[in-house]
């Protein structure tokens, strides 16, 4: 069931947007050459789910972000302008 989620929402992704980067710019992350790292910046009352909003989020070829929340991507929630591309990424680490 997961997996047939997964490529519902990349098909849904390439069906109404197209992935263009020009130069990576992502807000609130950390760069070390061509990788970035993404902690949430706000977490819930229980501490169990990070959220995280950006106000940029390009990503340029060859450039890898890891979004980093307690090892368990499912509780990562994605908050920007770009929620197609997070989720793309999110979905293929």
């Amino acid at each position: 069931m997961k997996s047939i989620v997964k490529l519902i929402l990349i098909y849904l992704l390439f069906l109404h947007s197209p992935l263009v980067a020009c130069g990576t710019t992502i807000s609130g992350a950390t760069q070390n050459g061509n990788v970035f790292n993404v902690t949430p910046s706000h977490f819930s009352s229980s501490g169990t789910t990070g959220f995280r909003q950006y106000s940029n989020f390009t990503l340029d070829k060859n450039h890898i972000v890891n979004l980093e929340f307690q090892n368990n991507m499912n509780k990562f929630v994605n908050i920007g302008k770009d929620i197609q591309l997070v989720l793309l990424i999110t979905l293929l680490q």
